[in-house]
């Protein structure tokens, strides 16, 4: 008995869980919609800013406020340049309806029709609800996304029922082209060599870089030779002008010392050469009869004999 009672308690609390699942989906979403009111709120978006001309959108691009739209008008206009002309949107179907079709309905029948026949993905995500859209262009498909939020300030009220009815506002509008799977496997090769060939070049240059640092350090110690020698020049030469200036001086001094002798004793010269002629006729003597290397009489010592060069 209480086993049974056991068993109903959890059927009754899977059961409890399994209706919270199924329930409308808005515990999370403070604001009422429905999926063909996203729907066409969408496609009405879409028709606005595809047929806004240039003088309209500058307009909105210097507006503050108009982020959405600034941003919407951004992606929708990168879009074209790479994928052709907007054509339509893609139908439950498979075929494609323009937009021209949908605003030219004759009814507000055909123009539901139209609006429920177009394919798409509405799922809620936290406070929002976001609608996932296929838009064939020229070139390709590409996937519109709308998200839309509550907008409080916009909220009124039921007249019978006095119930507050809280509107939806969008709040980002995103368009990316669909690629197929041989596409983006090219796509991402590419990447891959890029970064593969990058690395390459960057190497090589590394490498190129340190081997000419044998011969970086060979034109250093040429020019350093170069300069070197230049500034040993500069020296020598500059030791060299020091030099002959200290030679004048020193003749000029050596001139003013012997320049007395000179003009006082007029015989000097027959004294000099007097004495010279002695030491040599002695030298002669003494090397005639062996005696080179001892003194003689006059206290003269020669010391060798060697034969002049002329």
């Amino acid at each position: 008995m209480k086993m049974k009672k056991i068993v109903l308690l959890l059927s009754m609390l899977v059961l409890n869980f399994s209706l919270s699942a199924c329930s409308d989906g808005q515990e999370k979403v403070d604001f009422d919609y429905s999926n063909i009111e996203i729907i066409n709120s969408s496609v009405v978006l879409t028709y606005n800013i595809l047929g806004l001309d240039e003088a309209t959108k500058i307009i909105i691009n210097n507006t503050e406020g108009q982020e959405v739209y600034q941003s919407a008008i951004s992606n929708f206009e990168s879009v074209n340049e790479e994928c052709g002309e907007f054509l339509g949107f893609r139908t439950k179907e498979g075929g494609v309806v323009s937009l021209n079709d949908i605003a030219g309905a004759e009814s507000d029948e055909v123009y539901n029709q139209y609006l429920l026949g177009i394919e798409s993905d509405i799922s809620e995500e936290g406070e929002a609800v976001k609608a996932e859209f296929t838009a064939v262009y020229e070139d390709r498909d590409v996937e519109i996304n709308f998200l839309y939020v509550s907008a409080p300030t916009q909220a009124t009220s039921d007249e019978q029922t006095g119930e507050v009815i809280v509107p939806f506002q969008i709040s980002e509008v995103t368009v990316s082209p669909v690629y197929t799977n041989s596409e983006i496997a090219v796509q991402a090769g590419m990447n891959t060599l890029m970064g593969m060939g990058t690395v390459f070049v960057v190497l090589i240059l590394i490498a190129a870089i340190i081997g000419q640092f044998e011969r970086l350090a060979k034109a250093i110690t040429a020019v350093s030779g170069v300069i070197g020698g230049k500034v040993a020049k500069f020296k020598e030469k500059r030791a060299a002008k020091k030099a002959a200036k200290l030679g004048v001086s020193d003749n000029d001094k050596e001139t003013e010392h012997t320049a007395v002798p000179v003009t006082a004793a007029s015989n000097t010269d027959n004294v000099i050469n007097d004495t010279e002629l002695a030491a040599v006729i002695t030298a002669a003597i003494m090397a005639s009869e062996g005696l080179v290397g001892s003194a003689g009489s006059d206290g003269l010592i020669v010391r060798s004999i060697k034969k002049a060069k002329r």
